[in-house]
């Protein structure tokens, strides 16, 4: 009966077990493993029975023994000729970090012995290459009728394990491409078309984080509308987009281009990266249809006219001290304030929310600050959340860094909070009119 995997990774001799969680190299990790397990993990090693004719003596580990063998039967692997030479090297150094004390014990395993295979002794290798075989140093294990017959076994055993494996990569990569071409169908001329003229940022991206549950990480390659919210070094520009889940499942690093369309209203200006709000479909591989799709519509749209930007900068009580309770009500308070000031700015401006400094930042410092990190910000709301869960604003003009207002206190929640939201708003934009919202 064939045990399953757990139960013999359980009965592993305890030295290899405790590799494992070691961060060793395969080789390191399996010293000490049986015969089985190491012909399985090398699972595309030629397996061979061979008897030692010549070995080099005083070797060391810079200079491991050159060992003859004469070849009895390949098990697995290309057919060998009958007398081959072999390298017979050491497990390595296991030097795995740097700094003190490194380099001198490199030095020391250089030096030391590295002893050859008894000359007539007849074995059982694992490894590859070829003139010159390289026996792994920990797949050398003496010959007997049943070793021979054991690794027979792990042979065909591996086979069966690789033939499964490549059958379940082979389906998933087709379930892969049915989902995404599904998807694809989905992202049609019109809806493209739709999402580029509403949205205030589109651009031609790759992904270079996730996908995770929710969202994915794209580096902007191409700006078609909109600019550039957060700072970087270099000229690039990434940002984070909500994902749905079955967009999760065909999101790929593998270099594919996609189409994103992109909203700045309720957008999150985050340490890295701008997590913005989707605009229709909000993500569509970026083939030669979609591209067409959607450079027609923005070359035949009316040029849009861009929303200013207010930046609601929520700057929190350093959260490292114990506060509890501070903590959870003022986890509430963000997401109050959010909901106020983006209902209130709704057609007139786009708000975007920052946490990225502490109520312990002067004013024009922070206004400083939020110019440097987000290019293109007229306008901050700088609300300091307290360990009192007080709620006090600063209006801010960035570039350079001016007062509009200081010392609102908000209101807690409810309709007094949405009706000061408005005031605060109007102060900002006193001439504008509400617009439609699209």
């Amino acid at each position: 009966m064939r045990l399953a995997p757990l139960v013999v990774l359980a009965l592993l001799p305890l030295a290899f077990v405790q590799a494992v969680h070691a961060g060793a190299t395969p080789e390191q990790a399996m010293v000490g493993a049986p015969m089985d397990a190491v012909i399985r993990r090398f699972d595309h090693a030629d397996v061979l029975v061979a008897v030692v004719t010549s070995a080099t003596e005083h070797a060391t580990n810079a200079n491991p023994p050159h060992v003859g063998l004469r070849v009895v039967t390949v098990l697995a692997g290309a057919p060998r000729p009958k007398d081959i030479e072999a390298v017979w090297d050491s497990i390595g150094h296991g030097v795995d970090w740097s700094g003190s004390g490194a380099e001198a014990a490199i030095e020391k395993w250089k030096t030391g012995a590295c002893p050859g295979p008894a000359v007539g002794a007849k074995l059982i290798l694992v490894g590859g290459g070829s003139p010159l075989f390289r026996a792994n140093p920990v797949g050398r294990f003496p010959w007997t009728e049943e070793k021979q017959k054991e690794a027979v076994h792990s042979i065909e055993e591996r086979a069966r394990d690789r033939a499964a494996w490549d059958k379940a990569i082979k389906e998933k990569k087709a379930a892969h491409a049915s989902k995404l071409e599904a998807w694809r169908r989905g992202a049609t001329a019109e809806a493209i078309a739709k999402a580029a003229r509403e949205a205030d940022f589109v651009g031609i991206a790759k992904v270079c984080s996730g996908p995770g549950s929710d969202t994915a990480g794209f580096q902007i390659e191409k700006i078609l509308r909109g600019e550039k919210r957060h700072a970087y070094r270099d000229g690039d520009y990434f940002a984070t987009v909500p994902v749905t889940k079955d967009e999760v499942e065909v999101l790929s690093q593998d270099g594919t281009e996609y189409l994103v369309f992109l909203s700045e209203h309720g957008m999150d200006v985050g340490p890295s990266a701008c997590t913005y709000v989707r605009v229709g479909l909000g993500v569509a591989v970026a083939d030669a249809a979609a591209r067409k799709a959607a450079d027609g519509a923005l070359a035949a749209a009316p040029a849009k006219e861009a929303r200013p930007l207010l930046l609601l900068s929520l700057n929190v009580y350093d959260w490292s001290i114990p506060a509890a309770s501070a903590h959870k009500e003022n986890t509430e308070n963000r997401k109050r304030l959010v909901d106020a000031f983006t209902a209130a700015a709704r057609g007139r401006c786009n708000v975007a929310t920052a946490t990225l400094l502490t109520t312990f930042t002067p004013t024009k410092w922070a206004g400083d600050k939020l110019t440097e990190i987000v290019p293109g910000a007229k306008l901050a709301l700088h609300v300091s959340l307290d360990r009192k869960c007080g709620r006090l604003a600063t209006g801010l003009r960035l570039g350079p860094t001016e007062e509009v207002f200081k010392g609102e206190t908000l209101p807690a929640s409810g309709d007094e909070l949405s009706k000061r939201a408005c005031e605060l708003v109007d102060r900002f934009f006193p001439a504008s009119g509400k617009t439609d919202d699209k």
